[in-house]
């Protein structure tokens, strides 16, 4: 049990009596024009969502070791969205072929 207050069980491991630290967070950039992909998919209840992730080569000098837009709407919005961002691929996610495909543009 933690030696904190409540019954609560305390799961993160402990090394060499330290409580092992939580990652921080790593700050996220903006996507590069002409790098990264757009993905774009279709919820199960219905929501379209699309998003611009790069993995960048480096650290930014802010830390940031990625560049992501996210954006949701109806299906004619998500799909207009997507094709305006300068992006080098363009993927949708199929359910037939459960992987994602080529976006037509």
């Amino acid at each position: 049990m933690s030696r904190g207050s409540g019954p609560y069980r305390d799961y993160l491991p402990d090394r060499d009596g330290m409580r092992a630290s939580i990652p921080q967070a790593v700050p996220v950039g903006k996507p590069t024009p002409g790098h990264g992909t757009v993905f774009v998919q279709k919820y199960i209840d219905g929501t379209w969502a699309a998003s611009w992730q790069e993995h960048y080569p480096a650290p930014r000098q802010d830390g940031a070791v990625a560049g992501v837009e996210d954006y949701q709407g109806t299906e004619k919005e998500v799909l207009a969205w997507a094709r305006s961002r300068p992006a080098a691929r363009f993927l949708i996610f199929s359910p037939q072929d459960d992987d994602y495909i080529p976006l037509t543009m």
